[in-house]
């Protein structure tokens, strides 16, 4: 039996099932959570919904903080006070901005199931994560109620992700780690996708994330003492000055970084691949000269192995269009491969745009970039999904976005970034943007590759 022949009969086994306590399918359980809008600042209710439903399952539950935009919880196996190791999945229950709704199929908060999919602002990014977590772990529920397993299994569920994590992940961590007591976690990365391998397009390749970029955003603004008229020429317009720095930071030459993370993840898809490529990835610091253009010239490749700064807002207070204003402001958005000190950046900055007078303004900033080697926990969660999909290749990548892994890394905790599903490239466009969806397909995929990964580390498995 092929592959996708044993697919479609897991999931027509597991839509005949009761998921744990809960008699609902998974795909109207994240249509019910997508309902609840939850775009940042305002994430307490969806939580309190997905609180709810965690207790119907048979969970134990503990609230570190209950505030409307900082709503943190856990639901596991085994109250928290037990100080078992804690086997922790992770998402956050806050999205973006839907932005304009008239642009969607259907309503962004509707929670709609049609053309096999869940569509809605958060089925992908982060709530789909949520309900396989949900529906994997409550299937353990009378296990845990019979026998003392060696480990408990949580889920984490945080606010604040999309806007940096500091009062959800980041508060959890400061706050009440030793009673969390994670000894992993497995949070949001990569996925599965095709077109990466030369040698086999159309093989299926799992990405598990291992480091994020560290990111750091800057506001850089020059002032006047006055304001000038839009038809006088001035040697001091600070628009002009501002622009022409912002222009010779992005002419600078991109620099390649061959990092730990990076070389690893190289070395694992050369078992993969055929001939001079296989060389080139088992040994990428001796080959990369020779295909450096290659890299610079991939938007994929190059987020993995450069630094990037992007300008995201150029913008001033008002003033009239043929006027001056005598004050300037430019977003600045920087990913790190490697953990950056704020000074050392704004030096370069400055060294780089040669603009006498700028300021420059940390607005914010993400935990560093920490690289987890993978351990045991990384071999069950590889082996869960290869016994979902045996033709598949698993390797550890590099996850050039940003979200709440950092922080468990940055206390030295084995971290995991996955959603365990195979998602299409078209699929991934749909992250963030109008009409976000998730095939259906991918709930069930994910909860089975779950569920095996538990039952390894309930057998004991090294």
């Amino acid at each position: 039996m092929g592959f996708k022949q044993h697919f479609f009969f897991l999931i027509l086994f597991l839509k005949l099932q009761v998921f744990g306590q809960l008699p609902v399918s998974p795909e109207q359980l994240l249509s019910e959570y997508v309902q609840v809008k939850s775009v940042t600042g305002n994430e307490a209710p969806a939580a309190l919904f997905l609180l709810e439903k965690c207790r119907e399952a048979g969970l134990k539950t503990f609230i570190f903080n209950d505030e409307q935009n900082s709503f943190n919880f856990a639901a596991s196996l085994y109250p928290l006070e037990s100080g078992k190791p804690n086997v922790v999945f992770h998402s956050h229950c806050d999205v973006v901005h839907e932005g304009d709704s008239s642009k969607w199929t259907y309503p962004p908060f509707s929670g709609t199931i049609a053309d096999s999919a869940v569509w809605g602002r958060g089925a992908i990014d982060n709530k789909a994560l949520a309900v396989m977590q949900l529906m994997a772990i409550s299937g353990f529920v009378d296990t845990a109620r019979q026998a003392e397993l060696p480990y408990n299994f949580t889920m984490l569920v945080v606010s604040n992700e999309e806007n940096g994590g500091q009062l959800g992940a980041g508060r959890v961590i400061n706050e009440y780690l030793d009673l969390l007591n994670p000894v992993v976690v497995f949070g949001e990365g990569g996925t599965g996708t095709k077109n990466v391998l030369m040698a086999d397009p159309e093989r299926t390749v799992y990405g598990i994330s291992i480091i994020h970029k560290q990111g750091i955003w800057l506001d850089l603004s020059l002032k006047n003492n006055g304001s000038a008229h839009g038809a006088i020429a001035s040697g001091d317009n600070i628009y002009n000055r501002l622009v022409a720095g912002l222009y010779r930071l992005q002419r600078q030459k991109q620099k390649i970084k061959i990092t730990d993370a990076s070389c690893l993840m190289s070395k694992e898809l050369s078992a993969y691949e055929k001939g001079f490529i296989k060389c080139v990835y088992r040994h990428p610091k001796l080959f990369f000269p020779l295909v450096k253009k290659r890299i610079l010239n991939d938007p994929l490749l190059s987020l993995i192995f450069t630094d990037t700064y992007n300008i995201t807002n150029i913008d001033s207070p008002y003033s009239p269009m043929n006027s001056v204003a005598n004050e300037v402001h430019a977003i600045l958005d920087c990913r790190f491969l490697e953990p950056t000190r704020n000074e050392d950046l704004i030096h370069y900055i400055n060294r780089k745009t040669r603009c006498p007078g700028m300021n420059i303004q940390v607005l914010k900033e993400s935990a560093a970039a920490v690289f987890t080697q993978p351990d045991r926990y990384y071999r069950w969660l590889r082996e869960a999904v290869l016994q979902n999909d045996p033709d598949a290749a698993v390797v550890p990548i590099l996850f050039p976005a940003i979200c709440d892994n950092n922080y468990f890394r940055n206390k030295e905790i084995p971290t995991y970034g996955f959603l365990p599903c195979y998602i299409s490239a078209e699929s991934a466009k749909w992250i963030h943007n109008i009409d976000e969806r998730i095939p259906i397909d991918c709930l069930y995929q994910g909860i089975d590759i779950y569920r095996r990964l538990i039952k390894k580390a309930v057998a004991g498995q090294y």
